[in-house]
């Protein structure tokens, strides 16, 4: 089967198998030897969460991506399960503290990865039974060629480019203003980015395998359009969203964080403006990968990176310093990474924004703006779970709404 050749499993896990052996043998010494071995032993664990996360991350929503979603929900679900259930095992049986429940949560996740593999072997079988794949050239390496590299190396700068936008202040914000500080801005903006990773993560599994199904076809006419549709999905959940996350802050933090952190109210609404353009940059950023220009988005990133670093260097001039400008600066920076990013695709494809609909995703998401109006109710958690569950199913359902006229104004004649 030439497919087997794209990858060496066996190494994988006996490299993980190591790497498990290893860290336990480590931690369980270091009992001993704490002050020597400690170190070491979270250093084994760290490598080991990215290289099984990794391989999980990669095979396991790799089947949603082809759209077996039955076998990605399965698989997802049961590495959950195991892994909690393993965690919990191993705080019992050895010891209470983080590594053992790092390593029961690696043992999900490493079930998870045999899963998705073993279902890949059948889904190969099955696909080269009915049409075999031809022998690749001995010669020809895959992964490790001059196309493969100008295709991922650009991706590579433009992912240190995106950390320089989004969480480079953190160094700033400490060394000139404190920890406190620093504090105040993760609750706010973190509370915003929970929520946007979430539904960023749903769009994702849900609407992008139909995406990259229809990329494949020839044309560029066919991947613009192909384009436009996942944008009107995509921006349909995004922008109610993110209303929702602004206008209702005060809940939110009552929720999820604690009322002692309303200092933070302010931060979440710019926080919710932040996830916006960079999910937003995201979804256009997607066009660079269709047709295999990625060394386009290294400007707008850099862009907005810059503008970070000039604005709070800014900042970090005032008398007296405040953390007042850092949001805003976080916002404009986005706001011009992904308006440069919009122009930067379009001359590489037609693409284009449906104004219009975007007025009936604003006008399906006005009636949001009412949590304003009861803004006083959030003064206990059992109110502000009622105000944000009303509010909520409202959102869920202009969802639907925008989805199903997505669907009549996509559909094909």
């Amino acid at each position: 089967m030439s497919y087997l050749k794209l990858f060496s499993f066996k190494w994988v896990f006996f490299g993980g198998g190591y790497f498990v052996s290893a860290a336990g043998l480590v931690k369980l010494f270091s009992a001993s030897c704490r002050e020597r071995f400690s170190g070491l032993a979270n250093l084994f664990s760290g490598v080991l969460n990215i290289y099984i996360g990794t391989w999980f991350q990669t095979l396991c929503p790799s089947l949603n991506m082809l759209e077996y979603r039955r076998a990605f929900v399965a698989i997802n679900l049961t590495s959950q399960v195991v892994g909690f259930l393993a965690s919990i095992a191993a705080i019992f049986i050895f010891t209470k503290s983080a590594f053992f429940w790092l390593l029961g949560i690696l043992v999900g996740q490493a079930l998870g990865a045999i899963m998705s593999w073993v279902y890949f072997l059948k889904i190969i079988q099955k696909s080269e039974v009915k049409a075999p794949a031809p022998e690749a050239p001995q010669s020809e390496n895959l992964f490790f060629n001059k196309t493969a590299f100008l295709f991922y190396l650009p991706i590579a700068v433009t992912t240190a480019l995106m950390w320089g936008q989004s969480q480079s202040y953190r160094l700033i914000v400490e060394s000139k203003m404190g920890a406190e500080s620093l504090a105040t801005l993760a609750v706010g903006l973190g509370v915003a980015t929970s929520i946007a990773g979430l539904v960023e993560s749903l769009v994702n599994q849900y609407f992008y395998p139909r995406y990259y199904a229809t990329i494949s076809q020839e044309g560029p006419e066919l991947r613009a359009r192909a384009w436009q549709v996942l944008s009107l999905h995509s921006l349909s959940v995004y922008i109610p969203t993110m209303i929702f996350v602004a206008v209702g802050a005060q809940f939110l933090l009552r929720i999820l964080v604690s009322s002692r952190f309303e200092d933070s109210l302010t931060v979440v609404a710019w926080g919710a403006a932040i996830e916006f353009f960079r999910m937003t940059t995201n979804l256009i950023y997607a066009v660079s990968q269709s047709e295999m220009k990625t060394r386009a988005t290294i400007l707008p990133y850099g862009l907005g990176a810059g503008v970070v670093v000039v604005g709070l260097w800014w900042v970090s001039q005032l008398e007296p310093v405040t953390t007042a400008y850092v949001p805003g600066i976080l916002v404009l920076a986005g706001l011009f990474g992904c308006g440069a990013m919009f122009l930067r695709m379009k001359q590489i494809l037609t693409i284009k924004l449906d104004i219009q609909f975007i007025g009936w995703v604003r006008l399906y998401s006005a009636p949001l703006a009412g949590m304003l109006l009861v803004s006083h109710l959030a003064q206990t958690l059992f109110t502000s779970i009622v105000i944000c569950s009303v509010f909520g199913g409202y959102l869920l359902w202009a969802i639907w709404r925008l989805q199903l006229r997505i669907e009549a104004i996509t559909k094909t004649p």
